[in-house]
């Protein structure tokens, strides 16, 4: 390869967005040239242009310039190949798409070398694809702890799509500690909540509860799950955010009469008031009572956690 200067026009725009605005019209002769420039040039950059103004104009007719560019020497081109490639396969269902998918996962190891890139861009490409195919060899931690949000988010994306042991765990456990975006933090407590044996997931959840590093997403994976050993954390929860009623639902999945105590207490909060009233008519089996009986039989409930929330 060598420098080609009739391909210098893939370096005009500023930015791979750019480059995909103004070839989106391309005719067969502008085609035939960036594809040239894919195979011929000796610039990254406009190796890694061409594969982006092909997506633009050729869409999934751009296949085999895809699955070209995956062979490339470098690990940017490889990457952009790969995220053009992926597009495709997600958005269609056609049978050629099998092909496209076969060719990113022969060439697994090339996008997790990418990984390594120092342009965000290039890792979150890889890590997108490597999301995608579900691939087994990729290092969690390695996406986990990436500088960039995208590339994290790819990993939580693909530890979804494993088994959760102890290793695992421990990971997600970290991101929800350290995380500086909240959204990942909740996201990495939701699918402990939602994948990881009760053991594993009780006292990280717990902790993520008093850290109120979760959402509406896991209060679900805490009643899909059932991890009735959170119901003190939970209750703790509420205690401080009545308002929060998805907290409210999850805790009466498990119909505990230690909660009683506190929903008598939330009845009187604006916003959870009436949530709490018809939570207390369902914990004591008598939807006709008045909210003066309810309190008084509320009162009478155990407030100690322990023989009410169950196995742990």
């Amino acid at each position: 390869m060598r420098v080609h200067s009739e391909y210098d026009f893939l370096l005009d725009a500023k930015s791979t967005r750019d480059v995909y605005a103004q070839h989106v019209h391309d005719g067969s002769d502008d085609v035939a040239l960036v594809r040239a420039a894919l195979r011929e040039d000796a610039r990254v950059q406009v190796r890694r242009n061409a594969i982006v103004a092909l997506s633009a104009s050729l869409k999934e007719r751009g296949v085999p310039d895809y699955i070209y560019a995956l062979d490339d020497p470098a690990s940017e081109v490889r990457a952009e190949g790969a995220a053009s490639l992926a597009n495709y396969v997600a958005a269609t269902m056609q049978p050629v798409s099998n092909d496209a998918l076969t060719a990113l996962k022969t060439h697994a190891s090339g996008l997790r070398a990418a990984l390594a890139s120092d342009e965000p861009t290039t890792r979150y490409n890889a890590a997108r694809v490597l999301h995608l195919i579900g691939d087994p060899e990729t290092d969690l931690a390695t996406l986990l702890r990436d500088d960039s949000p995208l590339v994290r988010s790819e990993g939580l994306s693909l530890v979804a799509t494993r088994s959760l042991g102890p290793s695992e765990t421990a990971l997600l456990d970290s991101v929800a500690r350290t995380d500086s975006d909240a959204a990942l933090r909740a996201r990495a407590v939701t699918l402990v909540a939602a994948k990881a044996p009760p053991k594993l997931a009780v006292p990280i959840v717990s902790a993520a509860l008093g850290r109120n590093d979760v959402d509406r997403s896991t209060a679900d994976a805490v009643r899909d799950a059932r991890l009735t050993g959170v119901l003190s954390a939970i209750l703790d929860y509420l205690r401080g955010r009545p308002y929060r009623t998805e907290w409210l639902n999850a805790l009466m999945s498990f119909r505990p009469p230690c909660a009683a105590q506190l929903l008598a207490q939330m009845m009187a909060d604006a916003t959870s008031g009436h949530a709490a009233e018809e939570a207390l008519r369902t914990l004591s089996g008598h939807p006709e009572w008045s909210a003066t009986q309810l309190e008084a039989w509320a009162k009478a409930q155990p407030a100690d956690v322990v023989p009410c929330a169950g196995p742990r």
